[in-house]
């Protein structure tokens, strides 16, 4: 008796445990249908599906490809936003920042699982971290024999009520020039890649038309006022007025190009070539310690943004 009470517990310990039991959904399994991946219309959803697919297929054994439309059979992944997702999650356009949302959501007798949020890297994050918590992906050391854990795990599950919210305590939070993965090294895992979040953005708002219009506006060291198209080791002279109202007319056509995003950038270049105009030389050493570059910098951004909040 007490025998068979101890094999009865192990046996439904074991239902509980198994994939595709009652409190899962079974992803991917080799007596299931592959999963059908659909992209949303973005490019980044379309990097993000395949960067999917090409995990997927490596972790389950089988070839898992993008479908443009979803087959008859098998789990529906949804990689970015489609009709499917604004109907089912229509929260996800209030996420802060880039964040994201997993969930499995289940219609008549289909599973879905939507892997997207609001902005383009959105969906590439959500794959990362569906293909870390559930895949046991891992990266590691770029560039590397050893740089990535890819499992060997025939059968993927889900939990039937998973439903994750991921948002961003900040908006910028790394040198995002500084990539370490692929593909094409465009981006770092895991973490920000790109945008307007600190680049090098006086290279872009600054041209050769108007360094040659305007030499005024960029800084003097050396002897002369200097600038070259592309780079580091130069800056703008940050106490000439014209550069203030020059920053906010850029600031003004970035939003009107794209007004739902979160940040336009007005970040300096590293390293080098603070002006050293008669101007702002007195300004630095007006005040007792004299300016830092940090402080005069941000002097200037607070005048420029005083100037867009007009």
């Amino acid at each position: 008796m007490v025998l068979l009470v101890f094999v009865s517990i192990v046996f439904s310990d074991l239902m509980a445990a198994t994939p595709g039991a009652r409190d899962h959904i079974v992803i991917a399994g080799p007596d299931h249908p592959l999963p059908n991946i659909v992209a949303g219309a973005g490019r980044d959803d379309a990097d993000a599906a395949d960067d999917l697919c090409h995990y997927l297929s490596r972790v389950t054994g089988r070839t898992v490809a993008v479908v443009p439309e979803p087959t008859a059979n098998g789990a529906i992944l949804h990689v970015g936003a489609d009709d499917f997702v604004r109907k089912q999650a229509p929260e996800f356009n209030n996420l802060r920042g880039d964040g994201f949302i997993i969930r499995s959501v289940r219609v008549g007798e289909r599973d879905h699982l939507i892997l997207a949020g609001p902005r383009a890297p959105s969906s590439q994050w959500a794959v990362e971290r569906f293909l870390q918590d559930h895949c046991g992906v891992r990266w590691l050391l770029p560039h590397s024999e050893y740089g990535e854990v890819v499992p060997s795990r025939p059968i993927v599950s889900i939990p039937v009520a998973l439903s994750e919210r991921h948002e961003p305590d900040y908006l910028g939070r790394s040198n995002c020039s500084m990539y370490m993965h692929s593909p094409a090294g465009k981006y770092a895992r895991l973490g920000p890649r790109g945008g307007q979040f600190g680049s090098h953005e006086i290279q872009h708002m600054f041209s050769t038309e108007e360094f040659a219009a305007h030499p005024q506006w960029f800084a003097f060291f050396k002897g002369k006022r200097q600038w070259w198209k592309y780079g580091n080791g130069w800056q703008i002279c940050t106490t000439n007025p014209e550069t203030i109202a020059h920053a906010a007319a850029y600031i003004d056509a970035f939003f009107q190009r794209d007004p739902d995003a979160l940040v336009a950038s007005v970040g300096q270049n590293d390293g080098s070539g603070w002006c050293e105009c008669s101007t702002c030389t007195s300004f630095v050493n007006s005040f007792d310690p004299p300016y830092t570059p940090t402080e005069r910098w941000f002097a200037w951004v607070n005048q420029v943004a005083r100037e867009v909040k007009k």
